[in-house]
């Protein structure tokens, strides 16, 4: 964890990151739980699919949404779109 921290707070530093604003186009849940599993950002002329591994609360179709992923992330195209399950944060905004 405290690796993880320093190597999080170097790049940030650095400026070693990519910070990505877009719309909430789709928000896959789980059945059961109604747990979000992946996110769709619609940015100015593509598509990114971030896929969730813990819990976000509140997110839904039509919010401003800012991703921040390392610059050297890899994202996978597929189907139209970028995918990727690594990023440091999604901060949300309600839309106005």
């Amino acid at each position: 964890m405290i690796v993880k921290g320093t190597i999080l707070f170097y790049n940030c530093i650095e400026g070693r990151y990519l910070e990505i604003k877009g719309v909430c186009c789709d928000v896959e849940v789980t059945g059961f739980r109604k747990k979000i599993k992946s996110i769709t950002i619609k940015t100015e002329d593509k598509f990114l699919k971030l896929l969730v591994h813990y819990r976000l609360k509140k997110i839904y179709v039509g919010d401003n949404l800012t991703v921040y992923m390392s610059n050297k992330t890899q994202l996978f195209y597929t189907e139209g779109k970028y995918i990727t399950g690594n990023y440091y944060a999604i901060t949300a905004a309600k839309e106005e």
